[in-house]
């Protein structure tokens, strides 16, 4: 049996700073991820980022997105992984970008062992350009 939660929140903080990835698809504060009974790991993450590309742009920006899941359900600690980099280069000055593209989600199988009871904090970063304010959505597969 697998069960699924997805978490997705804009990233308005600065670069290199974790940030609670916490809001449910309807828009409510859903916080931590409850490990249900019988569940005993995380088999999947999916991950996926859309940037406002829409409006003055640096000329090259890049940067790289890191997920951070936390919390007293992981038997073996804080796991960081890479989940989406960004690159993003034009001619001189500044441009206005009103391009549409969009991009497959990172998908990662795991074994990571979770405590059933307890909860999983996920959290996000980025290093690298300021990209502006992207949106990152992290599903977690649970079985």
């Amino acid at each position: 049996m697998a069960v699924y939660h997805v978490r997705y929140d804009s990233m308005t903080q600065a670069t290199a700073v974790f940030s609670p990835v916490e809001t449910g698809i309807d828009s409510t504060t859903l916080g931590a991820v409850k490990v249900p009974s019988g569940i005993t790991r995380i088999s999947k993450i999916t991950a996926i980022v859309g940037l406002d590309a829409q409006g003055a742009a640096p000329v090259v920006t890049g940067a790289n997105f890191v997920v951070r899941l936390g919390g007293n359900a992981l038997h073996e600690g804080e796991q960081e992984i890479v989940v989406y980099k960004t690159q993003y280069e034009s001619g001189g000055g500044t441009v206005t970008d009103t391009d549409f593209w969009s991009n497959a989600p990172f998908e990662l199988y795991t074994n990571i062992p979770v405590k059933a009871g307890n909860d999983i904090k996920i959290s996000a970063a980025y290093v690298g350009t300021d990209p502006g304010t992207p949106e990152i959505s992290v599903e977690l597969e649970l079985s």
